[in-house]
């Protein structure tokens, strides 16, 4: 009788399972555009990681976390807070902690927000106003109407190796000479009146000469926010020259007694002039002193000296005294005048 011996392999059959690495999503994205001092609802989406905690690194501006990570019972890969930014605006970030159930303990990511609508950090790229005209000339004692225009500026982020734009400002404020008007808003020198990017100003009669226009942003996200910052001010120059006066005449020779015709010349409309003479012994006006043109007449002989002759402009609130002098001396019995301006 054969024997049959039946041989009996074992298969074992050793399967690997392979896990993987963590999954991370924050919602609303990075790439979204944000005002500060705003509560925000994030939500954190998060796989393959255990011990999920929520931070900010230290060497980037921290943004300001109200609530702490909720996990969602329902949903245990989600966690939800609620923050907010810092009127800053370059990149601020929240940084996610976590155990990594693939690659070990003590991992990390940082969801970074680059686009915070501030104006704290100056950006004269994106956010400085560069106003048309660069300068005004107002005439004095007279109100005048000026158009003020500019593209609207942007928020930016200029830490970024390529700096970038976002968002468009549309609100302004105006800090005008005392006196001065916009939008039926009378300027006190050191209020800021709101405007737009296309305005009119209105001079008044007399403030302003060698001062600024300035204008800055104002953040549309809230009236506790930072305002343009200084070097992103737009400067608009305001220039109010005096007029051009001067005193014309001719010669006369005081011995004899004869006069001489003075005139004042440059007078803006709506000025008035009054003549003086400083030596009425050697000579006088004659007749009305608040002429453009006056008579100066001798009154004796045998002195010697000057004559200034003072004609004072007034206009509106400025004067302008503008002064001539006649010369008088006695030589040898003759009698000698000369005329300086």
């Amino acid at each position: 009788m054969k024997k049959i011996i039946f041989l009996f392999c074992s298969l074992i059959l050793t399967a690997t399972v392979i896990k993987a690495q963590a999954t991370y999503s924050i919602m609303p994205d990075i790439n979204q555009e944000y005002c500060p001092n705003q509560n925000i609802n994030f939500t954190i989406t998060i796989t393959g990681a255990t011990n999920v905690k929520l931070s900010s690194t230290a060497n980037i501006i921290p943004p300001t976390i109200v609530t702490p990570l909720a996990q969602d019972q329902s949903n245990p890969s989600v966690y939800t807070f609620t923050g907010s930014f810092q009127d800053y605006n370059e990149q601020q970030t929240f940084t996610l902690y976590y155990d990594d159930l693939t690659l070990g303990t003590g991992k990390s990511h940082d969801f970074t927000f680059t686009k915070i609508k501030s104006l704290n950090i100056p950006s004269p790229l994106y956010s400085q106003v560069k106003p048309n005209p660069a300068s005004i000339t107002a005439p004095r004692c007279q109100s005048q109407n000026f158009n003020i225009y500019f593209n609207n500026v942007q928020f930016s982020n200029s830490a970024l190796s390529t700096p970038i734009a976002y968002g468009t400002i549309t609100d302004y404020e105006y800090l005008l000479p005392k006196g001065w008007m916009l939008n039926g808003q009378t300027a006190t020198g050191t209020n800021w009146l709101p405007g737009k990017n296309n305005v009119s100003v209105t001079s008044d009669l007399s403030n302003g000469d060698n001062t600024y226009i300035q204008i800055r942003a104002v953040n549309p996200c809230g009236a506790n926010l930072i305002k343009g910052h200084n070097s992103d001010i737009g400067l608009i120059r305001v220039s109010r020259p005096a007029p051009t006066l001067s005193i014309t005449g001719n010669s006369f020779n005081l011995c004899n007694a004869t006069s001489g015709a003075y005139t004042i010349n440059g007078i803006p409309p709506g000025a008035t002039v009054l003549w003086q003479i400083d030596n009425t012994t050697l000579a006088q006006i004659n007749g009305p002193n608040n002429t453009n043109t006056i008579n100066v007449t001798a009154n004796s002989n045998g002195f010697n000296g000057d004559v200034v002759l003072t004609a004072t402009v007034q206009q509106c609130t400025f004067t302008y005294p503008v002064m001539a002098t006649i010369t008088h001396w006695y030589r040898n019995t003759t009698y000698y005048n000369q005329f300086k301006l």
